[in-house]
């Protein structure tokens, strides 16, 4: 429920910011992603499982929260210039290394994190939002 919530959020955030919005599209135009069971789910279970293992469940006991979580920021910088992502991330990054520390369970990260990049899949992919990407 917390990752739909979030991936909803997303979704706002992006229509009121675009350009956030433009830079997960264009990782969803991907000759890989165009496959929709690749994009909405393989993909966003995938991330979830992968990052959350190496971010929460490797990183955080190692150096802790917050350093973790910048990395996990880091890891998020794409080749074009933009910090909307990497900025998602880091606030991504602190709810899931909290709901870890919280619950002491690494799935419930993992479930959150796939849940987001779920909702925040759907509607770029098909472009619901009508945000006016530039090919």
């Amino acid at each position: 429920l917390l990752g739909s919530i979030l991936g909803i959020l997303a979704q706002a955030i992006f229509k009121f910011f675009p350009i956030l919005g433009r830079e997960i599209y264009e990782i969803l135009q991907s000759p890989l992603s165009r496959n929709v069971f690749w994009a909405l789910v393989i993909n966003p279970i995938a991330s979830g499982l992968v990052q959350e293992i190496w971010f929460r469940g490797v990183f955080q006991q190692k150096i802790g929260l917050w350093r973790a979580t910048v990395l996990f920021a880091l890891f998020h910088i794409l080749p074009k210039p933009g910090l909307g992502l990497p900025l998602l991330s880091f606030i991504g990054g602190l709810i899931f290394g909290r709901s870890y520390n919280l619950t002491g369970n690494l799935l419930v990260p993992i479930v959150i994190h796939s849940a987001i990049d779920f909702w925040i899949s759907l509607p770029l992919y098909f472009n619901f939002l009508n945000i006016p990407f530039d090919p």
